[in-house]
């Protein structure tokens, strides 16, 4: 008997910057309460945040390293690595291989693009059952997405998405 509803109240920070040609880096923290606000929400405020680097090699590869603590009780954190490839044989073609959220894009215009990419979703949630008992619940799956993405003059985007979600599970604390 799981609540109908949770909810995700997140606030956030995020900068993004260069140290050099060579090297520039993500930075993003945030505070969020993840709950179906049925009794105290105290398990279920965490601060998700996430720390990349990429070392610019070539105007065609960059080298991505770093950490997402996604702060779940099924994993907490989580590395960041991989290569961002974009071919000059194909300037049209980009390939972020980089786990846990790998993505291909290809430019089909100025302003159409379409992308393949996979993700690792879920998020845990401080919840209560029916017989008033609280507990912390971790739910995770595996995405992939094929997209389409339109960019309008202003610069604002929109995408349409179809995807496959797989290897679902559910995890309580107690």
């Amino acid at each position: 008997p799981l609540p109908p509803r949770l909810w995700d109240f997140i606030l956030g920070y995020q900068h993004r910057g260069t140290f050099s040609e060579l090297l520039s880096y993500d930075l993003a923290t945030s505070i969020g309460v993840f709950s179906d606000f049925e009794d105290s929400a105290r398990d279920g405020v965490r601060f998700p945040s996430h720390a990349v680097g990429m070392l610019h090699t070539s105007p065609t590869l960059d080298i991505v390293f770093g950490a997402d603590y996604i702060d779940r009780d099924d994993l907490p954190l989580l590395p960041v690595f991989g290569l961002s490839i974009h071919p000059e044989s194909h300037p049209a073609l980009r390939l972020d291989l980089v786990f846990p959220r790998p993505r291909i894009d290809y430019v089909l215009s100025c302003r159409h693009r379409v992308y393949l990419a996979g993700f690792m979703d879920g998020g845990s949630w401080d919840i209560e059952f029916p017989d008033q008992s609280n507990d912390v619940m971790t739910y995770h799956d595996l995405k992939a997405v094929l997209g389409f993405e339109l960019a309008d003059p202003s610069g604002s985007i929109s995408a349409l998405e179809f995807g496959y979600v797989f290897n679902r599970r559910l995890q309580f604390r107690d």
